[in-house]
């Protein structure tokens, strides 16, 4: 019976010790330069004001047309076109 428990204690010394190898080290992920385009400042040009409504502007460098809807309280929404 003795030697039957000193082989299991055996046996689960020697599973704990394999499970517990060294620890898995990770790679740091690679650093990557920064390749994101230069940003260039916008030049908004304000077509319509109305100050119940909202306004409307363009974006002369990306042609876009700029809907702001203002709403008092609860924010407003603006919408690119």
């Amino acid at each position: 019976m003795k030697k039957i428990l000193f082989v299991l204690v055996l046996v689960a010394a020697f599973l704990v010790s394999c499970s517990m190898g060294p620890p898995v080290q990770r790679k740091a992920p690679p650093k990557l330069p920064r390749s994101s385009p230069e940003t260039t400042p916008r030049e908004l040009e304000r077509i319509l004001s109305l100050s119940a409504i909202g306004n409307a502007e363009v974006d002369l460098v990306t042609n876009q047309l700029i809907l702001t809807t203002l709403r008092k309280g609860s924010g407003g929404m603006r919408a690119k076109l």
